[in-house]
């Protein structure tokens, strides 16, 4: 076979290899920005959201609207009072709900700054600790007598007996 004939075959195989990659990369990448999945809820599909707004805990429960209406003959005359005295206790019952759940909010307060305080100082006694020992090591090293290591040796041969070699001693 002559030269040619073999470069122009190793050419074309390149050029097909080549071709092939790149027409199947772009397949790839067009498969993958085109096809968005229709099943997906867009924002005008998607219903308004409600607000819904609850009494907090604090506030006191509204009275209940009593109809107007006339008292019967019958009735004795302490139930009018206590229908008067109704509200007020519901009040006061609130009223006490209300300084429990401030008292509870205050000791939680309390605890929180007494844990915070009591890792704080867990924390400073410990960099104290720390602080401390450090200082005794290097008195305790200033104290000792300074012993003279020897050096170490990186070749162990002298200079007139050195062996021809290459890089890597060879």
């Amino acid at each position: 076979m002559s030269d040619a004939r073999i470069f122009f075959a190793g050419m074309g195989t390149t050029v097909l290899l080549l071709g092939a990659g790149f027409s199947g990369g772009l397949m790839l990448a067009s498969t993958a920005i085109d096809s968005l999945p229709q099943n997906k809820a867009t924002a005008a599909d998607r219903l308004q959201p409600a607000r819904v707004v609850l009494p907090t805990t604090t506030e006191a429960a509204p009275a209940p609207v009593q109809p107007a209406a006339a008292p019967e003959p019958a009735a004795t005359s302490k139930q009018p009072a206590q229908a008067q005295n109704l509200p007020a206790k519901e009040m006061q019952a609130a009223a006490a709900k209300a300084e429990q759940s401030e008292r509870a909010e205050r000791r939680r307060a309390e605890y929180a700054d007494r844990e915070s305080g009591r890792r704080f100082a867990e924390r400073k006694a410990g960099r104290d600790a720390a602080r401390l020992k450090q200082q005794r090591d290097q008195q305790q090293q200033e104290a000792r007598p300074q012993e003279r290591q020897p050096g170490i040796m990186a070749l162990d041969f002298d200079e007139d007996h050195r062996r021809p070699g290459g890089f890597f001693g060879n």
